[in-house]
């Protein structure tokens, strides 16, 4: 099993929505149960030409948590239940971003097995 690899993801890729939404379904995964999973730099980028319905990566994740609501166009639906059952805490951290405008970094945790368990019964 290749999956749980890693303690600690950080995202501070291509700060496209789309693309922070993507990377987290594929990457999330490889997290161990307990571990962190960072997102730095919500909504730096405006270029959203290449996918005009875009959701905003913070609106997404919050959806999926507190809502069970699964639409994005760019996704399947099972892997939006898989990673809406495994975020134990999700926290969002605003601050300046290079001294102009100001951003988000969210904080994801993954639950522990102990957790997941009690999830499922």
């Amino acid at each position: 099993d290749q999956h749980g690899k890693f303690d600690f993801i950080n995202d501070d890729g291509s700060h496209r929505h789309t693309d922070e939404q993507k990377t987290l379904i594929y990457l999330f995964p490889f997290l161990t149960h307990g571990g962190t999973y960072i997102i730095e730099d919500l909504h730096v980028t405006r270029d959203e030409s290449a996918c005009p319905r875009f959701i905003r990566t913070d609106t997404w994740i919050n959806n999926i948590i507190r809502f069970n609501d699964y639409s994005n166009p760019t996704m399947i639906e099972k892997k939006y239940r898989v990673l809406g059952n495994q975020i134990a805490t999700y926290k969002e951290i605003r601050r300046k971003h290079k001294g102009r405008r100001r951003t988000k970094t969210c904080i994801i945790e993954k639950v522990s097995l102990k957790l997941l368990d009690q999830k499922n019964q």
